[in-house]
């Protein structure tokens, strides 16, 4: 087989310029080796900068969230502490409230008490021995109600079925003495009109 050669102008031109590249081609080539060491320092300052950037955002936003916390923190605390007074004036309110009710109990338990001084009746059946010396102190002519027997058992009897307590004690001073507590201050009250107006009452036979 023949080959034909054929010369043209404007081929050579192109085979130049072929070569030319080619030229530029092996020197890139050459410079491979230090392009990427020049990338890979890029790279990691890329990173560095990268890794800085995030870190100071990151510090701002943990920073934040720490502040936020502590803040929420003595917020809480605060809660607390006024939930603690709270609880603390509830407590004291409540003690007001008790004392306040046990005062008044003790000054309705004083307003409905009767102390006779020099009375002193048997401790087995106290109440019945309290009855009796009612029921004679209202019948006594001498005395300041004057009752009819009728009335001085439906007076002893009222008296009876208002005691809450009937105590005979021994005072230093008034040596015997007995305490009558009644249910309503208009029995107790009512209790005053066995004595005179200096609170004397003729001095009766009570029975040991």
């Amino acid at each position: 087989m023949n080959f034909l050669r054929l010369k043209c102008p404007g081929l050579s031109n192109i085979s130049s310029d072929e070569e030319g590249t080619y030229k530029e081609m092996l020197k890139d080539r050459k410079k491979m080796p230090e392009q990427p060491a020049l990338m890979e320092g890029a790279i990691e300052r890329l990173l560095r900068e990268s890794e800085a950037r995030t870190e100071e955002k990151l510090g701002g936003k943990i920073q934040g969230l720490k502040d936020s916390i502590e803040e929420m923190g003595e917020h809480q605390r605060k809660m607390q502490q006024t939930v603690n007074d709270h609880e603390t004036r509830l407590g004291n309110l409540e003690k007001e409230q008790k004392r306040s009710a046990k005062e008044k109990v003790e000054e309705e338990r004083r307003i409905c008490s009767q102390v006779v001084l020099g009375l002193k009746l048997p401790k087995k059946d106290i109440r019945i021995h309290a009855k009796n010396f009612i029921y004679t102190a209202a019948l006594n002519p001498n005395g300041a109600r004057k009752d009819t027997r009728l009335q001085a058992a439906a007076f002893a009897e009222t008296m009876f079925q208002a005691f809450q307590g009937v105590m005979s004690m021994n005072h230093q001073s008034w040596r015997s003495m007995t305490k009558l507590v009644f249910s309503a201050e208009t029995v107790a009250r009512d209790f005053d009109s066995l004595f005179d107006k200096q609170n004397n009452m003729q001095h009766l036979k009570t029975g040991d």
